[in-house]
């Protein structure tokens, strides 16, 4: 599937996880597309829900938003080999 066309669309937070999830090939390839853009809903709405003011300067915000990720990834069966660098990126 062409980035940018699911149903409903995902908007520009949602693209932006979409590439770096995407980006795992096997990911991709065994989850599909679809699947894919469910598990960064999902994420974008769990990291909006987390995000505090002055939270790139907390880190106790930072590891809270790990661990959403990498929960998140594994409720989703995204490949374990790729949960550690999609988690590092708060």
């Amino acid at each position: 599937m062409a980035r940018g066309k699911f149903d409903p669309s995902l908007n520009w937070r949602e693209l932006a996880f979409y590439d770096a999830v995407a980006e795992h090939g096997t990911a991709q390839e065994l989850m599909g597309d679809e699947m894919l853009a469910s598990i960064v809903r999902d994420l974008v709405a769990e990291v909006q829900k987390k995000l505090k003011p002055g939270w790139i300067a907390r880190e106790p915000v930072r590891a809270g938003l790990r661990s959403a990720i990498k929960r998140l990834l594994a409720c989703h069966g995204y490949p374990r080999d790729r949960r550690a660098r999609l988690s590092s990126w708060s």
